[in-house]
């Protein structure tokens, strides 16, 4: 396909993209800065904020992609981190006319971070190949039509300079609602089981039931009961993170798609272990446990969260003085995970 059949217009070539909202990027330099702390409530400064109303904010930013076309005709959006566009990123939307001569398309729940190719498809014919690279803000938020509240749990920087790997463990909603109802739609299936691939689903409710069923879904489900804000050293906890790290520390289980109900109390009380562990720096795990916040069902402040302290006080209690690190990891040897499992973890989720 000439340049005169389909002109690349938007990405520039080269360009740098974030996939945060406007909402969502200032949220992070607000927990990053310390300003989280200085408000009563952690909406305060979001303009026309309600809480309860406003809806879920979780969700990342769309971004756009246009050209133009001498011809008429059904383009295709192709997008790839692969030159050669050996495998393509399954949320990419359908082409829509704008205007005569003119299309564009829009592409969600990319990798931050990232150096992407794209082009777009008439038939056979490929029109000419651009680049565009995803900010590393330290944030992959997730849309899955139907269920709000998700984001990977990669892509964060940790305290050796690695970085923890992206599209093998998310954080989430529960599928289905406290009614019990399905929440998933047809395009959010095809995020969860295509795009997110998801091969565990891992379930932290003492009466979580699967949200698959049937003899032709691939999903594992795994139900590991967790409290709220309580890693202690009890019998549930012992078999509960038991459970947990002999999943995780077997790469074929990945990807693995944690949650509760909310996506905030255990779901958050099980990601402070795990970021801890995988060394994540204490502020970016606030961050994590701020952000279910933007759900719009649900305030989160760690540093207004007395039960946020009882864990760590708890940590220190047994294991005494140390960094965040040193405390997870010295909890899940505590609650009896061998450390071949929590050093295959480490591996499996770092760069």
């Amino acid at each position: 396909m000439s340049n005169e059949t389909a002109t690349l217009t938007e990405p520039r070539d080269g360009a740098v993209i974030s996939t945060l909202t406007d909402v969502q990027r200032e949220f992070l330099r607000r927990c990053r800065t310390g300003l989280m702390v200085e408000n009563a409530h952690i909406y305060d400064w979001i303009p026309g904020f309600t809480e309860g109303k406003n809806g879920d904010m979780t969700a990342p930013a769309v971004t756009v992609f246009r050209w133009a076309a001498g011809v008429e005709g059904d383009f295709t959006l192709e997008i790839s981190a692969d030159k050669s566009f050996f495998s393509l990123h399954r949320d990419a939307g359908p082409a829509r006319r704008r205007r005569s001569g003119e299309y564009e398309a829009a592409a969600t729940n990319l990798m931050i971070g990232t150096r992407y190719f794209w082009r777009v498809r008439r038939g056979d014919l490929v029109s000419e190949v651009r680049t565009f690279t995803t900010a590393d803000e330290g944030l992959r938020q997730i849309f899955l039509q139907g269920v709000p509240n998700v984001r990977d749990m990669g892509g964060k920087t940790l305290s050796d300079g690695r970085r923890s790997r992206q599209g093998l463990l998310y954080r989430s909603q529960a599928i289905t609602g406290e009614d019990g109802k399905y929440r998933l739609t047809e395009p959010g299936e095809n995020t969860f089981f295509n795009t997110m691939g998801i091969r565990t689903d891992l379930d932290l409710r003492a009466d979580g039931t699967p949200a698959f069923k049937g003899g032709g879904c691939s999903v594992r489900y795994v139900r590991a009961p967790l409290d709220p804000y309580d890693i202690k050293l009890n019998d549930q906890n012992k078999a509960s993170i038991g459970t947990i790290f002999e999943l995780l520390s077997d790469e074929r289980n990945y990807p693995v798609f944690i949650h509760c109900q909310a996506g905030a109390d255990r779901t958050g009380t099980l990601a402070l272990l795990l970021e801890g562990i995988l060394g994540v720096p204490e502020g970016e795990i606030v961050l994590d446990y701020d952000l279910s916040t933007l759900s719009g069902e649900c305030e989160r402040n760690w540093y207004e969260n007395e039960l946020i302290e009882f864990i760590i006080d708890d940590l220190r209690s047994v294991h005494g003085d140390g960094d965040l690190t040193y405390l997870c990891r010295a909890r899940a040897e505590a609650l009896g995970v061998p450390a071949s499992s929590v050093d295959a973890f480490r591996r499996i989720m770092t760069e």
